[in-house]
């Protein structure tokens, strides 16, 4: 499939100021694609999973939750298709225990 885009000068610029950090700044912008929708990709199989998408400092000990639309509607496609019995153990322990 042959795809043609459009990139605007600031959009063009960013991803130029990618290619650079990654030590690369003469990579093919076919090749820079595929990264890209390699790496979406697999962010869309772990929301998909219930997992989530975060980066993590580790000096601090703390995470930073990556969000977007697109992995907000997969989580809300993913909520949608799970029934309510489809409850995790640990969940429904805790539950029966706060209700106590």
């Amino acid at each position: 499939m042959r795809v043609q885009l459009e990139l605007d000068e600031s959009f063009a610029d960013i991803v130029n100021q990618i290619k650079t950090a990654a030590g690369s700044p003469k990579m093919k912008y076919s090749e820079f694609f595929d990264v890209a929708i390699g790496f979406l990709n697999w962010g869309v199989k772990q929301i998909e999973e219930g997992r989530i998408i975060a980066s993590v400092d580790e000096n601090a000990d703390t995470y930073t939750q990556i969000t977007m639309p697109l992995f907000d509607r997969i989580q809300q496609k993913r909520k949608k298709s799970i029934p309510p019995t489809a409850v995790p153990a640990a969940a429904q322990s805790t539950a029966a225990t706060a209700s106590s």
